[in-house]
């Protein structure tokens, strides 16, 4: 079983907050290996664990997808042939124990049965997997597959989601080609980029992204961003030494959006020959991506103290993100009595006088207001 926690990007609402704190995660594989479905779970009453009897509970959901497949345990896709030319592995092979050497038919392992990554930004998860078009032949083509949900909760704290996107579906490579282990990151608004590895009788093991707006990914303005410069030809091709043809490939890719904005992914590829080592020649890319770049809203991620007087005048450090030419602090509608921007993540700020109960401090840039949270929570007392 593989629960893929969600992360969440800079300005978004780090976990979901109702049951006394939740945390989100998806999962496929719980599910048969053809399905229609993926299963959002929640992690419940997290706040718990910051006491000395932690309680928490586990619930999920199933919520119909388009239909998808995931490639059976030893399946494989084809890279580009092999050049004439011997690698200082398979020479060595060749050489001294066994004779003529081939790459097993240019055949990449491409057998992973779980989704990729899940975000988490503006209340809904994202999430991604592998699909194989005939997953249980011995080589076949893969697509990548993408999915967004909107979790709630219903009066009595159980867990559903729907879909929100109706767009989300299969974006496949070039026919006979096969798109490896997406992983797609959005920013607070959903606007980022997928990556995937991207293997096919014309080429060789490389790293393409495709932009993400708030319909999802762009197959058309897909980039080759790494582009492979030899098949895969690492130990695990030989038969010599794992008892049976065919190159392992990796079982991942990943995204990220930076505090800046910048959409960072990741993904494996074949570097230039003088990169490899004697037994492997695969390596991981990674890139950056502006284009990506949006105003980010500033986070507040701790307070401290978290309680003072209601005649104001209480110093409170507030931690988070993006805080850079900070315009206001406000203690629920009431503007602080003041504050001083210590750094892009640290304000501090003097309570304003107000009645008792809590309220959430919340900090204004040119770029937006940070949304609320349990992170953010002032309560004021009597005295």
């Amino acid at each position: 079983y593989h629960l893929s926690p969600a992360l969440s990007p800079p300005g978004a609402l780090k976990v979901a907050e109702p049951n006394n704190g939740t945390e989100m995660f998806t999962m496929s594989d719980a599910i048969d290996v053809g399905s229609s479905a993926i299963a959002p779970y929640a992690l419940e009453n997290t706040k718990s664990l910051s006491t000395a009897a932690p309680a928490l509970s586990l619930a999920y959901t199933l919520v119909g997808t388009q239909a998808y497949q995931f490639p059976a345990t030893g399946m494989a896709v084809r890279q580009a042939a092999a050049p004439v030319n011997d690698t200082p592995l398979r020479a060595y092979l060749e050489r001294n124990l066994l004779g003529p050497q081939p790459v097993p038919a240019g055949v990449l392992q491409a057998d992973f049965d779980a989704v990729q990554q899940t975000t988490w930004a503006g209340g809904n998860l994202y999430t991604e997997l592998s699909s194989a078009s005939t997953p249980t032949n011995p080589i076949g083509t893969t697509s990548a597959e993408w999915f967004e949900f909107s979790p709630g909760f219903t009066s009595l704290g159980a867990l559903y989601a729907s879909v929100v996107n109706q767009n989300q579906g299969n974006i496949s490579a070039a026919p006979g080609g096969s798109l490896l282990y997406p992983a797609l990151a959005v920013n607070a608004v959903g606007i980022g980029e997928m990556v995937v590895g991207s293997v096919g009788a014309g080429l060789y093991p490389s790293m393409v992204t495709f932009p993400v707006s708030v319909s999802g990914p762009d197959p058309s303005a897909a980039t080759v961003v790494a582009t492979g410069s030899a098949p895969e030809d690492g130990f695990t091709c030989y038969a010599y030494y794992l008892g049976y043809g065919g190159c392992r490939w990796g079982d991942y890719s990943f995204a990220v959006v930076a505090p800046d904005g910048l959409v960072w992914t990741a993904a494996e590829w074949i570097p230039p020959a003088s990169y490899r080592d004697f037994f492997t020649n695969w390596g991981t890319y990674i890139s950056s991506n502006a284009t990506a770049v949006i105003a980010i809203a500033p986070a507040v991620t701790a307070i401290s103290p978290t309680s003072g007087r209601k005649a104001g005048g209480t110093s409170v450090m507030i931690t988070g993100t993006g805080f850079t030419g900070a315009t206001a602090v406000a203690f629920g509608a009431t503007a602080a009595k003041s504050f001083t921007v210590n750094s892009d993540t640290s304000i501090t700020a003097f309570s304003p006088k107000e009645v008792s109960g809590t309220v959430s401090v919340r900090v204004t840039t040119p770029e937006g207001t940070s949304a609320t949270g349990l992170a953010d929570e002032f309560t004021y007392t009597t005295k």
